[in-house]
């Protein structure tokens, strides 16, 4: 008897008071809701949270950053549906903290590299800093944490109707983008981002740049791409192999003005390198990979080249027709 007095006790102090148990349902409530509104309005605009993911310059191959777009909206409508109605508290719970840490990191990461402008986490909603993004994404964490600690005592609440539920929200979140407009790249749409732009882009950071006029080899990268990185010798290189052509290079990208001078600092390319709005930038790429290489003469596209550096008697042949 004194041994179960004893048990009884010892879980009475273990156990949660109803007012924690209270602190932590309003925590999943919290985290929830954000994490319905995070994925609804960024499967509203599919396209954008492509772009956006692909301005980090870790994954930029338009297949892959569109299936993962996809999929980390329809996520987040789960988890914040599960967390808002109850459903498997500890497992969601457990997945909302990696999915939270995982964004904590890359957003640091995106911050300390000064490659992004706009996180990215609620699309076109809110634009945010990756640090001041990470800086929320830490307290969400917090939330998180705390919204575990009453998790087992809210396990009983599981019944078929919220599975239920929670899929049906999840689907939703999924068919979004069928509406809103599904990225071009799973629709295999054409790479179509050499539209003629150039007579109304403004490239900031070089003087006396014209694409409208004579010939331009423009260079479309990121600060934060490791290819746009590699590219860098291999683009010296070719303008070796040009050397007498009347052809110049430049590299533009959307990434903010610190974000590319510390890409001239750091990869010392033997070209200027000028910023762009973000709007023509996307629109010249279109669904392609970084780097993508444009070859201009008057302000007219002459040829497109994705991923690897072409070949100088292309470029050549190119500019005699």
């Amino acid at each position: 008897m004194a041994g179960d007095v004893s048990i009884q006790n010892n879980q009475t102090i273990c156990d949660p008071t109803p007012r924690w148990l209270w602190v932590s349902r309003a925590a999943m409530i919290v985290l929830g809701a954000v994490l319905i509104l995070s994925g609804g309005v960024k499967a509203l605009d599919l396209n954008l949270f492509v772009r956006q993911i692909q301005s980090y310059g870790l994954i930029t191959q338009p297949l892959v950053t569109a299936l993962l777009a996809w999929a980390i909206t329809a996520l987040e409508c789960f988890l914040g549906t599960a967390l808002l109605i109850n459903y498997r508290p500890r497992p969601v719970l457990n997945l909302t903290l990696l999915l939270l840490a995982g964004f904590t990191l890359l957003t640091l990461y995106a911050g300390i590299r000064g490659s992004v402008e706009d996180c990215g986490c609620f699309g076109a909603l809110v634009k945010r800093t990756p640090f001041q993004a990470a800086a929320e994404d830490g307290v969400l964490l917090l939330l998180a944490v705390v919204a575990r600690r009453g998790a087992t005592y809210f396990a009983h609440t599981l019944s078929l109707l919220r599975g239920i539920v929670v899929v049906a929200v999840a689907l939703v979140g999924a068919a979004l983008p069928i509406f809103s407009g599904v990225p071009s790249a799973l629709l295999g749409a054409p790479q179509d981002g050499a539209r003629e732009v150039w007579a109304d882009l403004r490239v900031d950071g070089v003087q006396g740049v014209d694409l409208t006029k004579e010939a331009h080899l423009v260079v479309l990268m990121s600060a934060g791409c490791q290819h746009c990185q590699e590219a860098v010798p291999e683009l010296a290189m070719l303008m070796e192999e040009l050397d007498g052509q009347p052809i110049s290079l430049i590299g533009l990208g959307q990434d903010s003005a610190e974000a590319l001078q510390g890409f001239v600092d750091e990869w010392a390319p033997p070209y200027p390198v000028g910023r762009i709005d973000p709007d023509p930038f996307w629109t010249l790429l279109g669904d392609a990979s970084l780097p993508r290489i444009i070859l201009v003469r008057s302000g007219r596209t002459l040829g497109v080249w994705d991923g690897p550096v072409p070949a100088a008697d292309e470029i050549t042949q190119l500019l005699a027709e």
